[in-house]
């Protein structure tokens, strides 16, 4: 009984410490919306989704050197995350070098890390297995899909010009979803950044490892 309750005890705290955490990072996007009635780019929404992807790369950096479980996927997945912390800061990097620069940054390192891991594969596909069947890749896909496909939908830009068609006489159209647009689509990457940084945390809260 005790066991059963300490169980509970830690679920509701799982679960009130990702209200929390969720309800921190929406309050800075709602500050954006009332200091500049948009989300916009270089804004302190920028700057927090920046912050989020540097702490969940991180901490699957640190699992893959720390420990033996999982070693090659979550070293994978703290690339994938430096692929997009250098997506995110896509005007720095066009500023800095040129138009669309960017892309060849991610290029080069998605070259790189096929060279490196290509011997490695048969290693890689038999982790994969074992890892699809935790809980923490139930987290890390379903934070991928928030931010690759949930969000980018919201982000349709056909969808909020249907919604506000009907507005069309009195407002430019163009003009009146794009705040709405940004606000729900960098939201949405929030919450999608915010499930990914609980996945990297649970990382450290699993004992099992990977067998030998």
């Amino acid at each position: 009984m005790n066991r059963n309750l300490t169980y509970i005890s830690k679920v509701l705290l799982y679960i009130l410490s990702f209200a929390l955490f969720s309800t921190i990072a929406l309050g800075i996007v709602y500050i954006d919306t009332v200091l500049y009635h948009n989300v916009l780019e270089g804004g302190i929404t920028e700057k927090l989704q920046i912050f989020l992807i540097l702490g969940c790369g991180s901490l699957y950096l640190l699992h893959s050197l720390l420990k033996n479980e999982f070693r090659l996927c979550n070293s994978l997945v703290a690339i994938l995350f430096s692929l997009f912390f250098v997506r995110e800061l896509d005007a720095f990097f066009d500023n800095v070098f040129f138009h669309g620069s960017w892309f060849y940054i991610v290029f080069v390192i998605l070259c790189f890390t096929f060279l490196y891991y290509i011997r490695k594969r048969y290693e890689i596909v038999e982790e994969f297995v074992e890892y699809s069947k935790t809980t923490n890749f139930a987290l890390l896909a379903l934070g991928l899909v928030l931010l690759l496909v949930v969000s980018r939908f919201f982000g349709y830009k056909g969808i909020w010009k249907i919604m506000c068609s009907d507005l069309a006489t009195m407002y430019d159209v163009n003009i009146l979803y794009r705040p709405i647009k940004n606000l729900v689509e960098e939201g949405m990457e929030v919450v999608a950044y915010v499930v990914l940084l609980f996945s990297a945390v649970h990382l450290f809260f699993t004992n099992k490892e990977k067998k030998q």
